[in-house]
């Protein structure tokens, strides 16, 4: 046995599948505003929770701590560039991601190619030279400092066909002085980037390191608007997020000796001189790790004019991976009878429109002519069917009514056919001749409305279709 020994390494990834938790609030049930056919109601949010979080940076110890990435990045003319710092040190260099091919010295004067993102005496500086060496395309310093021992975010916009350069801090637009010089062509370096310091590329070494922790480093192929930079930079995006070149969401976590590209590019970091069990740290707590809206008005606030009825709110809370859940809440405007739409059907056509699906309790059902048909369960105030006219309830539909009333004249009879069920009072309103006897021969004709009901039932039931006292069965 002669002691040698080979290893080799493993990664191991832990996927979140779980959805979030999320718990409505009771539902709310009130009265109808003063003269209003609907009430203003404040709607508390659902309380959610994220079961399966994590948020983590790393921290740089400002001397020699980097994340060395393996592969260049493509960074193309116009892009822009962002992260999170927490920066502990606002003198000299403190580099936040650095790419860099330089022949001649270590990246510091005007004789190379690549980009640099970092502080200088704690200002947010940006640099980058095109692929031609000794052309220096643009360098940008704010006027402001980035503040000590707080997370910020900042960004920079590079647009090369305008010769501009925009800086942000927690997406606000900085003051800066900028230099623009030739040159043409995209700022990608055949030198592995660094993260956290940049490249000695004499000694292959890290120069420059940065003081605090990162998190949160994007590359975009195109200038984000300052619009597009305030609604992003609290929130996570997914790596596979149009536009995006590069994504180090700093999320591998304790333990982990690399970060991941989340944008799939295989082009991922390995820790240097950096301890995996204690540089991982907490990032900034202002991610919106969990998005919530609502059917109702599609926001995350349901508050608003709910008309008189049930409105049934559904609210959705998704997480950074697009897990989701939801909840149901019931909004309840109770309205007086003023409230109640008039639903007339006039041979063939609904007026205002069709009630199957939409009428409510306050509401009434009046079938003028032609043959109408409910097939959904409704609850109204009324059901009338005029002389001439029909109305069928198709099978398995439930009509709940205060009354139907089914109507005639001394020509016209009204029609029910119910294949389903009507629960409430029913109303046959039969015509009767005034002055009808059985000696004149103006008589009427009188026979119970329903199979199965026997006429003396119906007789004694409904006394005023007895006429001068005189009934012939």
């Amino acid at each position: 046995m002669n002691g040698n020994t080979s290893t080799c390494t493993q990664t191991v990834t832990i996927q979140d599948s779980l959805a979030p938790e999320i718990g409505c609030a009771e539902d709310i049930s009130v009265n109808n505003d003063p003269g209003e056919c609907s009430a203003d109601i404040v709607v508390p949010q659902p309380e959610v929770s994220d079961n399966c979080t994590n948020d983590y940076a790393l921290d740089f110890d400002g001397t020699d701590d980097f994340v060395d990435l393996d592969g260049s990045i493509t960074i193309p003319e116009n892009f822009t560039i962002e992260a999170w710092i927490y920066s502990t040190s606002n003198s000299g260099e403190r580099t936040i991601l650095a790419e860099c091919d330089d022949p001649n010295s270590e990246c510091s004067g005007t004789d190379y190619k690549g980009i640099f993102f970092r502080l200088l005496d704690g200002k947010l500086s940006f640099a980058g030279s095109p692929n031609n060496f000794s052309v220096r395309a643009f360098a940008y310093q704010t006027n402001s400092t980035v503040p000590l021992n707080t997370w910020t975010h900042v960004a920079a916009v590079v647009n090369t066909s305008t010769n501009t350069v925009i800086a942000y801090f927690n997406g606000i637009p900085q003051s800066g002085s900028l230099t623009f010089l030739t040159g043409s062509g995209g700022f990608s370096a055949s030198y592995n980037p660094y993260i956290g310091a940049r490249r000695n590329t004499f000694s292959d070494s890290a120069a420059t390191p940065f003081s605090g922790k990162l998190d949160e480093i994007r590359i975009w192929d195109s200038q984000l608007s300052q619009t597009d930079i305030q609604n992003r930079y609290e929130d996570i995006v997914q790596g596979n997020t149009s536009g995006l070149i590069s994504y180090y969401d700093f999320e591998d976590g304790p333990g982990s000796t690399t970060i991941t590209d989340s944008t799939g590019s295989g082009v991922d970091g390995t820790l240097n001189n950096m301890d995996a069990n204690t540089d991982w740290e907490l990032g900034p707590d202002v991610f919106d790790e969990l998005t919530l809206t609502n059917d109702f008005n599609g926001t995350s606030d349901a508050s608003g004019i709910y008309p008189v009825g049930d409105t049934t709110v559904v609210w959705t809370v998704t997480d950074a991976l697009g897990n989701s859940n939801t909840c149901n809440q019931i909004i309840t405007v109770t309205g007086d009878a003023s409230c109640g739409i008039t639903y007339t059907f006039d041979d063939g056509v609904w007026l205002p429109n069709d009630p199957n699906g939409v009428a409510i309790a306050l509401d009434s059902i009046i079938v003028s002519s032609g043959d109408a048909t409910l097939n959904t369960d409704l609850t109204v105030d009324s059901v009338t069917v005029n002389p001439g006219a029909g109305l069928t309830v198709e099978l398995g539909t439930t009509i709940t009514t205060n009354t139907l009333t089914l109507e005639s004249s001394s020509t016209s009879y009204s029609s029910l056919i119910l294949d389903g069920t009507v629960v409430g009072t029913m109303t046959y309103e039969r015509h009767v001749n005034i002055n009808g006897s059985g000696i004149t021969g103006s008589n009427d004709l009188i026979s119970a409305p329903l199979t199965g009901q026997a006429f003396n039932d119906l007789a004694a039931a409904n006394p005023n279709i007895l006429n001068l006292s005189l009934i012939h069965i």
